[in-house]
């Protein structure tokens, strides 16, 4: 695929469908790295491969998950206590 095929940058709408832009961003960006520097493209993906094996990914990403999971509880009741208080307030106010 020449330079003059790929399609002009999209302009970033902003909204639910941000994400879409900015991961297509980053693959054409990738891509274009790869094909300017291509050994310095294979180093990094050589370091973050070793980077994967060597930390232990899996269970830092279990431990997010045990921390995240851990806190949804406490966090729906300051949410739901907090939704009480307002309609306290809105109450005392009539």
């Amino acid at each position: 695929m020449n330079e003059s095929e790929t399609p002009p940058p999209v302009e970033n709408p902003g909204g639910c469908c941000d994400w879409k832009t900015r991961v297509d961003d980053a693959a054409a960006q990738a891509t274009r790295m790869v094909r300017e520097e291509p050994a310095k493209a294979l180093g990094i993906a050589f370091v973050t491969g070793l980077l994967c094996m060597v930390l232990p990914v899996g269970r830092i990403l279990g431990g997010l998950l045990r921390l995240v999971l851990a806190l949804i509880p406490p966090v729906l009741l300051l949410l739901g206590g907090w939704k009480a208080w307002e309609e306290v307030e809105k109450r005392a106010d009539k």
